[in-house]
């Protein structure tokens, strides 16, 4: 039922009320009165809390109250002693005891979870007998992907108790469909597959292998809840079809989606579909509408105008003939509708913080009345550790190849024996992996004395602590590299001046051989130098007879040139 407003009205339920006392309504926008004939109403609710509202009473005075109490244990024990009573059993301790809280408005049991227990029941007693004590075990894994490679319509549904065997076969299906896939995100394309992943992946397959099953993965944002999804997808061979939102994307837009989606499901090459809705795809409240009444009914009304109808059972006539249905519109297009309801799983991946996911299971009860309900919670400490040794399984922290040391360093040891090098870093990986554990605990504990404290909240989750240890991977990646190339710097620099020291050896070799020879020469050249010096003596004398003749000889070729003036 619709929130009540301020003053106590609930709008939706006051024009049904005024249709049934009236026989009529007002048109917008002419305001035309229209009188509606040869209508009957059938109302059908549960009684009030656990997020029902409360009805008035004089809606209620239109109609004619039958009420259906709950059959009795005695009427339903006799059905079936050993599997009704165990059923009946957990189903009354869970309505007695998990009562909705603020926190967890999704603690609302009624029989159609009984109903999908017991489906699952069922399937599991077709291939081995059911005994009480396969109750009392925990946890109580079902599936039936131990052989990926048959289709998923010959597969058993069996016990799966040995966790190891299961996170193997995963993570072998795993590699084999990221490999070299070009759809799978960076996400999904590293996981490490603990039990409760495990466990998820389990629940998440045995939901899309139900006809008409849908899911609800309340978790916060982080906790592994769209990789769950994707991985049980794939093993359970649904196509996964996300909203493509664009910047002006609406309730239209979400309406052709939501046609894409159903005819992917109802026609003649009909598959099974797991549509995943996040937070981040609910921009608009108003697809909720939708998606409430495909959860309660199986479709969407006036979603198909007539001519896409009209496709529609031209296109599954065949599939109608084959099955002897009736040639007329209305057949066709309800058996389109159940092929719809068989192949179409819902899966809402809602986060539990804030107050919109209390507001949003309070205005579309069917969110909570007809999905599977599995809440993620933080991961154990086993969990962590897991995860942090598949991270650091990839770093190597002796360099075994190359080494920091070549061997030309003598006074450097060097560890030759692989086996010691392996023992040491295996060690080495351990206690990092203790570390980062042990991180993400404090920060985790230091959230909680934040809110304590402040009432402000800071959310740590599995995606904060998957950051950390790819932080940790790029950093130590960064600082190989660093010292790394320093170390080749003073290699290269080290076999430089080696080399500048052999060199020089040479060159004082070559020295000492050719001594004799420069003594030799050194005395020649001092007897050339000395020689040199007795003839520039000569030469000076000459230069100065040669200037003193000059100096004669320009004296008289001066008289000579007056004497000729005179004369």
């Amino acid at each position: 039922m619709p929130m009540p407003e301020t003053f106590g009205s609930q709008p939706p339920l006051e024009l049904i009320r005024q249709l049934l006392e009236t026989g009529g309504f007002y048109v917008f926008p002419k305001l035309q009165w229209k009188n509606i004939h040869d209508l009957s109403v059938i109302a059908a609710c549960a009684p009030p809390g656990g997020g029902r509202q409360q009805m008035s009473a004089r809606l209620l005075s239109q109609f004619r109250m039958i009420a259906l109490p709950h059959p009795s244990e005695g009427d339903v024990k006799a059905q079936r002693e050993a599997l009704v009573n165990a059923a009946i059993g957990i189903y009354n301790n869970m309505s007695r005891n998990m009562l909705p809280t603020p926190a967890k408005i999704h603690y609302t049991f009624n029989l159609r979870d009984l109903s999908q227990k017991q489906k699952q029941n069922f399937g599991y007693c077709k291939t081995m007998k059911l005994t009480v004590e396969a109750f009392e075990r925990t946890p109580l894994l079902y599936g039936d992907f131990l052989d990926l490679n048959a289709p998923s319509t010959n597969r058993l549904y069996r016990p799966m108790q040995n966790v190891a065997q299961i996170a193997a076969i995963l993570e072998e299906f795993h590699l084999r469909n990221s490999f070299g896939s070009s759809g799978a995100s960076s996400a999904t394309k590293d996981m490490s597959f603990f039990q409760e992943s495990v466990v998820h992946i389990c629940r998440v397959s045995r939901v899309f292998r139900q006809e008409g099953g849908h899911l609800l993965l309340v978790g916060l944002d982080g906790t592994g809840k769209q990789t769950t999804v994707y991985l049980a997808a794939k093993i359970s061979q649904c196509e996964l079809y996300r909203l493509t939102i664009t910047r002006n994307y609406g309730v239209s837009e979400f309406r052709e989606e939501l046609k894409t989606i159903f005819k992917m499901c109802g026609c003649s090459d009909a598959q099974k579909v797991a549509f995943l809705l996040t937070d981040s795809d609910l921009i608009q409240e108003d697809f909720l509408e939708d998606i409430n009444s495909i959860l309660n009914s199986g479709e969407v009304p006036e979603l198909f105008d007539k001519e896409e109808i009209d496709g529609i059972c031209i296109d599954i006539k065949n599939l109608a003939v084959e099955r002897e249905l009736p040639d007329t519109q209305t057949a066709l297009y309800n058996f389109f509708l159940e092929r719809v309801k068989a192949n179409l799983h819902i899966v809402l991946a809602l986060s539990p913080a804030g107050s919109s996911f209390r507001h949003r299971c309070r205005m579309h009860p069917s969110i909570v009345n007809c999905c599977t309900i599995d809440w993620i919670d933080e991961w154990s400490d086993q969990a962590m550790l897991s995860v942090a040794q598949m991270s650091l399984a990839k770093l190597d922290f002796f360099q075994t190849s190359g080494g920091f040391n070549s061997g030309n360093q003598p006074d450097i040891p060097v560890v030759h024996d692989v086996s010691v090098l392996e023992s040491r870093q295996k060690a080495l990986k351990a206690a990092l992996a203790d570390s980062c554990v042990h991180i993400y605990k404090n920060v985790r504990i230091m959230s909680s004395r934040f809110y304590s404290e402040l009432r402000r909240h800071y959310y740590v989750t599995p995606s904060s602590y998957l950051k950390l240890m790819k932080l940790y991977s790029l950093l130590y990646s960064e600082k190989l590299q660093e010292i790394l190339q320093n170390r080749d710097r003073l290699k290269n620099g080290i076999d430089k001046l080696s080399e500048a020291n052999a060199s020089v050896a040479v060159l004082q070799k070559q020295l000492v051989s050719l001594g004799p020879e420069i003594e030799v020469k050194t005395i020649e050249t001092e007897k050339t130098l000395a020689l040199l010096k007795e003839d520039q003596a000569a030469v000076e004398e000459v230069i100065e007879l040669v200037a003193a003749e000059e100096k004669v000889m320009t004296r008289e070729t001066q008289i000579v040139q007056e004497y000729a003036q005179v004369r």
